[in-house]
């Protein structure tokens, strides 16, 4: 019997200290997780926000449910609560990692929270409740006029894949929007490859020459495009890349080669230009399936 409590002591003690290490590795990941995160979306603030957000959500990340613990390393933060937090949690405290991706972003969030949770509810409260805004100018003024959304999930649920007639009449609002010489130039298949480029250009207005290799009719159509506004860009991508389809797989890589090349000219990527090229390179890559493997079995000697 001594044996045996001596072998469990033993037992626990290395337990204890196994998930103290695990804990400790797993803390120092969530840093190095958050700095990549920044890296690659070179948007520190809209990280510090989420992770803000999370923080002060009324459930935080907490998991109801007996595998709760073996989530804990895929979630944002600590899905369970446990004795010896500061020592055993996986994750670091929010304002700890917040504090890491730039110490003056704290001060700013809690000031920006604070202001949203003092905004009195417009009529995107009754938007949010219903699912269908009253008209969709409304609700594009309310979504412009007012940052704060107070969506809740079973709206947003319901509303997917079920548009309602004020969400048509916005779409056709938008389509309405388009210049009609523009909208036609997006439809044809010869210059439906000048009108992305110039949306392209948008993001670029220090360009006044291009590769003589790309559509000059880009630059002036850029001009058009400026005066349209901005509610029209990805509507008017949309077109332009369903006609792009038609084309040949070559002229596609061309494409896509000349707007990755045209993003590359200013030597700097917005995040519309992220948008723009995955659209495009989501749409116009062929698409390449694995080769299928014939497995040859030879007989048994």
């Amino acid at each position: 019997i001594p044996l045996g409590l001596a072998l469990m002591l033993i037992g626990y003690v290395g337990l204890f200290f196994g998930r103290l290490i695990k804990a400790a590795i797993s803390r120092q990941r969530e840093f190095l997780a958050d700095a990549s995160s920044v890296q690659f979306t070179r948007n520190p603030d809209g990280i510090a926000s989420a992770l803000y957000a999370i923080q002060h959500y009324s459930g935080n990340s907490l998991l109801m449910g007996a595998h709760a613990e073996d989530m804990n390393h895929m979630c944002f933060g600590e899905t369970v609560k446990m004795q010896l937090s500061s020592m055993l949690a996986t994750h670091p405290p929010i304002e700890d990692r917040i504090r890491a991706i730039d110490r003056g972003l704290l001060p700013r969030l809690k000031a920006r929270f604070r202001k949203r949770e003092e905004l009195p509810h417009t009529a995107v409260d009754a938007t949010a409740a219903t699912g269908t805004p009253a008209t969709a100018q409304a609700a594009a003024q309310n979504f412009a006029g007012n940052p704060t959304l107070h969506a809740t999930p079973k709206a947003v649920k319901e509303s997917i894949g079920a548009p309602s007639p004020e969400h048509y009449d916005y779409a056709q609002q938008l389509h309405q929007q388009i210049p009609h010489a523009i909208n036609e130039l997006a439809h044809s298949l010869d210059s439906a490859d000048a009108v992305l480029y110039a949306l392209l250009l948008l993001e670029s207005p220090t360009l006044t020459s291009l590769p003589v290799a790309l559509p000059q009719a880009a630059l002036a159509l850029r001009e058009q495009l400026q005066q349209a506004g901005p509610q029209i860009r990805l509507p008017l991508l949309d077109i332009c890349l369903a006609t792009l389809k038609q084309a040949e797989p070559a002229q596609r890589n061309h494409i896509i080669k000349h707007a990755i090349d045209l993003i590359k000219l200013d030597r700097k990527v917005t995040l519309s230009e992220f948008v723009y090229c995955f659209l495009v390179q989501q749409n116009l890559s062929e698409i390449r399936r694995p080769a299928r493997t014939i497995k040859r079995y030879q007989p048994l000697e």
